[in-house]
């Protein structure tokens, strides 16, 4: 539960995590289309029988770029926790303050990340 992956990220998970133990979930977005894609929100939830490693979420925008920390309280930058949602404002420009996500342009991408312990 240090926050650095044991291997590569998988699409879909291979093998069993056990109680204790953390999982890293990551989420990739990318804009397909030809034009700007407008308030890019990444939801997802703690999986049931775990619990979010407060701290842990990361963001970044660009392709290949390694995610930073962001904190996981409410309105303050790209990432918060309400206990279960998990919420990333993706692009230029989010507002979360006011729940709005931010802009990318045809071909970005964003990734996002947050650990899990089981319990």
């Amino acid at each position: 539960c240090d926050g650095t992956a044991d291997g590569a990220f998988e699409a879909n998970l291979t093998s069993q995590v056990a109680p204790n133990e953390c999982a890293i979930w990551q989420i990739k977005v990318e804009n397909q289309g030809d034009a700007d894609a407008l308030n890019v929100i990444v939801r997802d939830k703690v999986p049931a029988f775990s619990t979010f490693v407060a701290g842990s979420m990361k963001y970044c925008i660009d392709s290949n770029c390694t995610p930073a920390s962001v904190t996981d309280t409410l309105d303050t930058d790209a990432g918060k926790f309400v206990d279960p949602d998990i919420t990333f404002y993706a692009g230029s420009t989010p507002a979360p303050a006011t729940d709005k996500g931010g802009k990318l342009l045809p071909g970005q991408q964003a990734t996002v990340r947050f650990s899990t312990k089981v319990n």
